[in-house]
């Protein structure tokens, strides 16, 4: 395991080039990211409930029309007293059940349409506000930086700096303590502004629908080709 931020430089200017502002802008972003994924998420509840009964609904219209279809059947036998009127009734019931037929195919397409258009678009963007409050909670927990670890590399730079003053002043290496103070000075810096500046810097297309993000940095993924958010598969 390779800490993310090792090897990489940290700009001179990149920590003044941050607004001032952005911490807020992050608390606002972050709390209309979840307030808008609930939301999404019980939109799509309801969309998936909704679809859930049409389809029971066509199942219903479909055993209604096969009923009509076989009383047709017994007509006859019924009216045998007399049966003038037994092919006008069994054509009625024959055009009620063609009927009752067609408009089951109707509901089962709009219940298909349903499905495959409105309930996948809003699973994608509740995928994207997912992933985006999953990427601020990650930005959250690695904000706190590793106090004991921090502790333990501060008190080693600090022995190398105590051992370094006491050195002969000739045989102390011209800058070695300065630069030793300057890292300690810079254990944590650099992490917190590199956090900052990853999410400062999102790219265009993370704002727009069907985007989300993970891992390392910012890797964008259309949320499409990512289908459900794992998390999402715990609800």
């Amino acid at each position: 395991m390779q800490e993310e931020f090792t090897g990489r430089t940290l700009p001179p200017q990149l920590e003044e080039s941050l607004p001032g502002t952005l911490n807020d802008l992050f608390d606002t972003t972050r709390s209309g990211v979840r307030r808008s994924m609930e939301t999404y998420i019980g939109l799509c509840t309801l969309v998936e409930r909704l679809i859930k009964r049409r389809e029971g609904v066509c199942g219903e219209y479909a055993r209604l029309a096969q009923t009509l279809g076989t009383l047709t059947e017994t007509s006859e036998d019924t009216y045998r007293i007399d049966t003038n009127d037994v092919p006008m009734l069994n054509e009625g019931l024959h055009a009620a059940a063609k009927h009752i037929d067609a408009h089951q195919r109707v509901v089962e397409d709009e219940a298909r349409g349903w499905d495959e258009g409105v309930l996948e678009d809003l699973k994608r963007q509740r995928d994207g506000l997912v992933s985006m409050r999953d990427m601020f909670d990650r930005h959250d927990k690695l904000a706190r930086d590793s106090i004991p670890q921090l502790e333990r590399r501060i008190a080693s730079n600090e022995g190398k700096l105590s051992g370094v003053r006491a050195k002969l002043e000739a045989q102390r290496k011209a800058g070695e303590a300065e630069k030793l103070e300057e890292a300690i000075m810079k254990v944590s810096r650099g992490r917190r502004v590199w956090r900052a500046s990853c999410l400062d810097v999102l790219p265009p297309e993370a704002k727009t629908d069907g985007v989300w993000f993970t891992g390392q940095g910012v890797d964008c993924c259309t949320a499409r080709e990512g289908r459900l958010h794992p998390r999402m598969h715990t609800r």
